[in-house]
């Protein structure tokens, strides 16, 4: 059984898919490779296609390998190991674990086919959002940018205090 924490895994399935409200998503199914008392076991990732959650998605698919642009092949996909962030969370009286993150190295489980979407509506979809998927980061191998930061506003010297006027008869000798 898989716990809360991070681990090293590797996708080994994919497809695009509906939930029961009929939100688009990808489930990824991911195989843990380290640590090794849990390697071969797997765990499947919804990655969500909303627009709220869209680009973050496909910044994950990318980190497992993504190179393409076509969601309905997912060409690439499991090329790359990722760390996977584990977090175990209660859900109508059970407890589950479920995959919250994955991320570039270094840096609820369920059926991989419930609510797939049918070959031509896959390829619809995924010809709709190219263009999207395309703009969303670099293909896996390439570095990422670091993100830009703000400047510091430049530090000015404070003046010197002027000095303060001394009378003879404030010097005690």
């Amino acid at each position: 059984m898989l716990y809360s924490g991070t681990y090293v895994a590797r996708a080994v399935e994919g497809q695009l898919g509906h939930s029961k409200q009929g939100t688009e998503r990808v489930a990824v199914r991911f195989e843990i490779v380290e640590p090794a008392d849990v390697a071969g076991q797997s765990i499947i990732w919804d990655g969500w296609l909303t627009e709220k959650a869209f680009d973050r998605t496909v910044e994950s698919l990318r980190a497992a390998g993504l190179t393409g642009d076509d969601l309905a092949t997912l060409d690439g996909l499991g090329s790359q190991n990722v760390e996977l962030v584990l977090a175990e969370e209660e859900y109508q009286g059970e407890v589950r674990t479920k995959v919250k993150w994955v991320n570039r190295l270094g840096g609820g489980p369920g059926r991989l086919t419930v609510g797939a979407m049918d070959a031509d509506a896959a390829k619809s979809f995924a010809a709709r959002m190219r263009s999207r998927v395309a703009g969303v980061g670099k293909p896996a191998g390439a570095p990422a940018a670091p993100p830009a930061r703000a400047k510091a506003p430049a530090r000015t010297a404070a003046p010197a205090p002027a000095p303060l006027p001394v009378a003879d008869e404030d010097i005690p000798f």
